[in-house]
């Protein structure tokens, strides 16, 4: 998988939704919103109970996903707010599922979950569209997955750069203090934490 930046995946993923399916995806989440709490808790009980393919989730991993299905962004769409906002919000909880390591088929399976019983309710609002709705939900689903798969990709750079960089420390320090220190640096900078410490069980 050729490597790629943030702004560069969310802009790809921007450029597909061109201005008439931003306008066709407008228009399902006005028609959608006096539904969405009803799809919303359909979705969470099929995340709880490990419906089909999917395992049963925390509450931590069910919240990421909850907030990357195309449901979240025909919300934002419908409370006026850009559509890029959302892919940001799918690239930092993608990163979050990652590093929860949840499976990404079954990222996959939950999304597929939540575009059937999408499908359903769309197709009962707006059966004289079915075809056109399958497009519009596909394409979405698409830019999803695009945005995932990057981040994704974030965070397992980051764990092997860090993997090898405390294998460099190991075989380059020249005392335990010094090697745990080094350790510790490397550690605290793959968290993003100011600082760190280390606490021993015994002397």
């Amino acid at each position: 998988m050729a490597k790629s930046t943030q702004p560069t995946v969310l802009a790809a993923a921007a450029d597909v939704l061109s201005d008439q399916l931003r306008e066709k995806l407008e228009e399902i989440a006005k028609r959608l919103r006096p539904r969405g709490s009803q799809l919303e808790k359909r979705f969470l009980e099929a995340l709880q109970k490990g419906k089909d393919q999917l395992p049963p989730l925390d509450d931590r991993q069910a919240a990421a996903l909850r907030s990357i299905t195309p449901g979240a962004a025909l919300r934002a769409l419908g409370e006026g707010r850009p559509i890029g906002e959302f892919f940001e919000q799918v690239e930092y909880n993608g990163r979050r599922l990652a590093k929860m390591h949840l499976p990404p088929s079954a990222i996959v399976d939950a999304l597929e979950q939540y575009d059937h019983l999408l499908a359903g309710v769309l197709e009962n609002l707006i059966p004289q569209q079915v075809e056109n709705l399958r497009w519009v939900r596909e394409q979405l689903l698409f830019c999803v997955i695009l945005t995932l798969n990057n981040a994704f990709y974030q965070v397992r750079e980051a764990e092997t750069k860090t993997f090898y960089e405390l294998f460099r420390v190991e075989l380059e320090s020249r005392s335990l203090d010094d090697l745990l220190q080094r350790f510790l640096g490397t550690l605290a900078e793959f968290s993003t934490a100011s600082r760190a410490r280390l606490y021993l069980l015994n002397e």
